[in-house]
């Protein structure tokens, strides 16, 4: 009985380790097919399973020349800087390559990954395969972070696997309690301030709130960010931050507060000119928002002027001088710090100098006539006139000769004063025309166009004894004019209208007759002249043209409209050509009777 005892204890301590513990552990998710999924917090030592995934070959990331064909991955968690983990194969079925290969990387891969990456994200490979122990290890792992693992068994091999960690920590744990948040306390709305606190150990995930939300943007996700300032909030803002890591979240906050001020504005108002030689003065308004007290800078035409300093808005500014008012600056003084805002407006103050200037036209022949031309530069429209003659027009005219004075003043009240003389001229008017001759033969149609400068209140007297400018339906000869202007001022002109009647010119070709035969013809043109025209033929025909007639000579008649005629003669000659005849004949081939013949062809046909 004892030696039964002594076998049986001895066949199970000769069991595989592994069918005397649970693989894997309880409580340990099984591994995933692909980078990703899933993420064991819990320590690896002691961790143990089989490897049996189908999934397809691809290439083993950073391990050239390899494949992976049934891999398996897990995240695990980084508890220390230094981590060591053996890697024992065990039972790894027989037959082909055998026994495991395996990696860890900082991130998931590409497959293949690009080039540069397993630089930065390969921790430590077992690029080849073994059935013996094996370990990887790295010293630049990130405390709290989170790396992936992959085993893989060569050609698809299956075996059973045990993790063993030989140095480091793989437990999870959440990160500690948040230090201090520092950084201002007290900023300016719109500004852009650096907030940080001290790393945090096991943190990877920094969470930033900002409370109210519209206080600004939080900009970072690490230990050290930067809050942009809201440029429509201001009062009192709570900048909080939690940490956390892919196991576990830490809810404790660290929280600061930050007092938000308003940036300060000013705006330059105002309107207003000055008058030359007058004196006065323009008030313009500088309005101010924020905390008092503040100081601003304006400037005149781009000069600044020296810095002002009040608690009061609106606060008015004395404008004496012209030029174009604006302001530099505005800060808040009494906060610390200084908040430096921003200005707006602009306002031109001109001086205002009228300068009336004028030109005149003269009274013609002692008449009410003339005129004055006046123009203004300067002021503002509308402008006002009061003349010495009692007008209130901008211009005069239809004035007699003299001297006249206005008074301008413009919308902004600023005056001045203007004289003009009209002179008289006393001047024969100047005489011009356009003669049309005579180029009819029935009657007359010259005529004379007159032109008369100056043109107005003008009288005629015609040689022919008409009273109008012009003339019409004029014979050839020499007509004579007398014009007054006003009361003494006259011209004459002598102008001569020419006869030059506008004649037809025809002309003609003409194809001979043939063989004295009615079979000759002419063509006329006819240019020049007044169309349209009509013909007549020495032998009775009116038309332009004349066909089957016999040789001879013609003569055409032919009249324009006008009444004008011009004549053509025109010779059609005649053609007797000689006459050719060519035959063929056919011999007779008949007995009794006749079957010859003869075919005739004369020359013309």
């Amino acid at each position: 009985m004892r030696f039964f005892y002594f076998a049986f204890i001895l066949f199970c301590l000769q069991l595989p380790f592994n069918l005397l513990a649970q693989c894997p552990p309880p409580g340990f998710p099984n591994s995933g097919s692909n980078c990703g999924s899933p993420i064991i917090c819990e320590d690896l030592d002691g961790y143990c399973t089989e490897i049996n995934n189908s999934n397809q070959p691809r290439s083993y990331p950073c391990c050239s020349g390899w494949q992976l064909n049934n891999d398996e991955w897990f995240g695990f968690f980084a508890g220390t800087t230094t981590i060591t983990l053996e890697i024992t194969p065990s039972n790894c079925e027989t037959g082909g390559q055998q026994g495991l290969q395996a990696a860890i990387y900082d991130n998931c891969p590409a497959f293949p990954p690009p080039s540069g990456w397993c630089t930065d994200n390969l921790m430590d490979a077992q690029c080849s395969c073994t059935e013996d122990p094996f370990t990887l290890t790295a010293t630049d792992f990130v405390v709290g972070e989170v790396y992936w693992f992959v085993i893989d068994g060569c050609s698809g091999n299956v075996c059973d696997y045990e993790i063993q960690v030989i140095e480091g920590s793989t437990t999870g744990f959440p990160p500690d309690n948040p230090g201090p948040v520092t950084g201002d306390i007290v900023v300016c709305q719109g500004t852009t301030e650096n907030y940080e606190l001290p790393p945090v150990n096991g943190a990877t995930t920094y969470t930033w709130t900002l409370t109210p939300s519209n206080a600004g943007t939080i900009n970072g996700n690490d230990d050290d960010i930067s809050v942009a300032w809201s440029s429509g909030f201001s009062g009192t803002a709570t900048l909080c931050v939690s940490t956390s890591n892919l196991c576990y979240t830490n809810p404790t906050q660290s929280c600061i507060t930050v007092e938000v001020l308003p940036l300060p504005t000013a705006t330059i108002s105002g309107s207003g000119v000055l008058c030359a030689g007058a004196g006065g003065s323009v008030d313009l308004t500088v309005t101010l928002t924020g905390d008092p007290d503040w100081t601003f800078v304006y400037a005149i035409g781009g000069v600044p002027q020296p810095s002002i300093t009040t608690s009061t808005s609106p606060y008015i500014i004395t404008a004496t001088q012209p030029g174009n008012y604006t302001l530099v600056s505005v800060r808040s003084i009494d906060a610390d710090p200084d908040c430096i805002g921003t200005v707006s407006g602009n306002v031109a103050i001109n001086l205002v100098t009228l300068t009336p200037t004028s030109t005149t036209v003269a009274a013609v022949c002692g008449e009410n006539n003339g005129s004055v031309n006046l123009s203004i530069s300067g002021g503002n429209a509308p402008y006002m006139y009061i003349w010495s003659n009692g007008e209130t027009t901008q211009d005069l005219s239809n004035v007699p000769p003299g001297t006249y004075t206005t008074t301008i003043t413009d919308n902004n009240g600023c005056t001045a004063t203007h004289t003009a003389t009209v002179n008289d001229n006393i001047t024969a008017p100047a005489l011009s025309t356009v003669i049309v001759n005579n180029t009819t033969c029935i009657n007359g149609n010259g005529s004379i166009d007159l032109s008369v400068t100056p043109p107005n209140n003008n009288t005629y007297i015609w040689s022919n004894g008409e009273t109008t400018q012009d003339l019409a339906n004029l014979l050839p000869g020499t007509y004579t004019v007398t014009v007054t202007q006003g009361v003494t001022c006259t011209a004459t002109g002598s102008y001569t209208v020419a006869d030059n009647p506008s004649r037809p010119v025809p002309t003609a070709t003409s194809v001979q007759s043939v063989c004295n035969l009615p079979n000759g013809s002419i063509n006329a043109s006819v240019t020049g002249g007044v169309s349209p025209y009509t013909y007549l033929w020495s032998d009775g025909s009116t038309t332009e043209d004349l066909a089957n007639i016999m040789t001879g000579t013609y003569v055409l008649t032919v009249t324009g409209a006008n009444g004008c005629t011009q004549t053509l003669s025109v010779n059609v000659g005649n053609n007797d050509p000689a006459i050719t005849l060519n035959g063929t004949t056919q011999p007779n081939t008949a007995c009794p009777g006749g079957t010859g013949s003869i075919d005739l062809t004369p020359t013309p046909y």
